[in-house]
């Protein structure tokens, strides 16, 4: 998470795409801001990892959490 820290401290412009199997969809644009204490962080912490889960690439914690705020959506299409 260091890279994706780094990397958002550089440039936190980014841009969500999400569509469905027809690969229609929605682009969210947005700035993002990076968290490893706080209220976004124990809010990850909680919801994701308080019941013992593990991710597919094994972590048993969140590193950060990463809250966007949306600017701007337009039909991805």
């Amino acid at each position: 998470m260091i890279n994706t820290q780094n990397n958002i401290q550089y440039n936190p412009n980014v841009v969500l795409t999400v569509f469905n199997s027809e690969y229609k969809g929605l682009r969210m644009f947005g700035t993002a801001e990076y968290y490893t204490n706080g209220e976004y962080f124990d809010f990850c912490q909680k919801t994701f990892f308080s019941n013992g889960e593990v991710t597919p690439f094994g972590a048993t914690k969140p590193k950060g959490a990463i809250v966007i705020t949306i600017s701007n959506i337009s039909k991805y299409e």
